[in-house]
């Protein structure tokens, strides 16, 4: 047995080591987005610990409100699970500083209580916090975050877009592929969604992806439920009028009645004449290095693709398996096996699909051979 000495510098280092563990869990729940996501161009817009960066609007307040010195309930961070947490207290909304244009912005979203459909929350983006407002309803357009009706788009403040319906419904409801029509006041502000995939006490993923004035699309749980165009506002609610398009402007989250949860806030600028993401880190140059040899691989870009560097000893290649390398995603998809005619040299891989122009990491798998591993792509 160890001796009284020894059990208590045990008990010491496995106290330490769990709050090391504790610490770490603690820093990784708040940074509320994961490495291969900010190597892939997002960037998170809530830290998980406070509420600096954004604005507030409760009721028909001035939106200079700062919910972070100047809190009220309405918005609040949950320690529990770092979310951003709105009350069913006031209607308002917590908005971003920073001003977006072309962009994806997704965000988890989930209601306290289970059941009761028309339980109401929702984003909102090109916020004009400086136009009129209807309330507490900024000039924007809306991404429905209630229940029974989420991703369906609401127009707020004269604001107009294009989209395509189905015609056999009476209310004005997308369809992809259907009729092109203008939606906005007066016809009513509210277009429905193709579906409503939405899950019950769960975190459904809100995700849009918005460029500028063109066009936006919204998805739900990953299944695309609407889809815009030429979004404008007009104070004559003239459906034609198109001197005013509307091509950015803040993010909103919403507090609407209901006791719901916002987590892993994150946004990806994107590139308005390629639509690439702006912050996506450059390929990553990387080294394979087996047990006892030391073999550089290295990865440049080049016409969309990427020019692959490897050398491997001659010896080596009677193992077998050494005259190829794996290109796979970092959830270990296989993309593509690219034969290497010799011993060292360069070989290109154009990509695949949405693969092409990502980072990638060059590293060893369990058999000792290269993989070439690329950062996913989550539409």
């Amino acid at each position: 047995m160890p001796t009284i000495s020894n059990r208590r510098t045990l008990m010491r280092n496995v106290c330490l080591a769990g709050l090391l563990t504790a610490l770490t869990h603690s820093h990784a729940r708040a940074e509320q987005i994961t490495q291969a996501q900010k190597d892939s161009g997002w960037v998170s817009a809530f830290d998980g610990k406070s509420l600096n960066g954004f604005y507030s609007i409760l009721g028909s307040d001035a939106p200079n409100n700062d919910p972070q010195t100047n809190a009220d309930g309405t918005f609040s961070v949950r320690a529990s699970d770092s979310s951003l947490h709105a009350s069913a207290n006031r209607t308002g909304h917590i908005i971003t500083k920073k001003l977006y244009s072309h962009y994806r912005v997704r965000i988890r979203e989930k209601f306290d209580v289970a059941g009761n459909p028309g339980q109401n929350a929702g984003m909102l983006y090109h916020v004009r916090i400086e136009g009129p407002r209807m309330g507490a309803y900024p000039r924007s357009i809306e991404y429905q975050g209630q229940k029974r009706g989420m991703g369906e788009i609401w127009t707020i403040s004269n604001v107009w877009v294009n989209t395509t319906i189905d015609e056999t419904k009476s209310q004005h409801q997308f369809k992809l592929g259907g009729k092109m029509v203008n939606h906005g006041n007066p016809n009513g502000r509210q277009c429905l969604g193709s579906s409503v995939p939405y899950i019950d006490n769960a975190w459904n993923v809100m995700e849009a992806t918005v460029r500028g004035s063109d066009s936006a699309v919204h998805y739900v749980n990953g299944v695309l439920v609407f889809k815009c165009w030429k979004m404008r506002w007009s104070d004559k609610d003239d459906p034609n009028d198109m001197s005013h398009m509307l091509g950015e402007g803040s993010i909103a989250l919403q507090a609407e009645g209901a006791e719901v949860s916002y987590k892993d806030y994150m946004f990806m600028e994107l590139d308005p004449a390629t639509g690439k993401p702006l912050n996506a880190k450059p390929v990553l140059a990387g080294e394979f290095l087996p047990a006892v040899r030391g073999n550089l691989l290295r990865v440049e870009s080049k016409a969309g693709g990427w020019s692959i560097h490897y050398a491997f000893p001659t010896w080596d290649r009677s193992r077998g398996g050494n005259g190829s390398l794996s290109v796979k995603t970092l959830d270990g998809r296989l993309l593509d096996q690219l034969p290497l005619p010799a011993s060292s040299g360069e070989v290109y891989w154009p990509g695949s699909g949405r693969a092409s122009g990502l980072p990638v990491i060059l590293r060893e798998n369990l058999s000792g051979l290269a993989v070439l591993t690329v950062t996913p792509v989550v539409r």
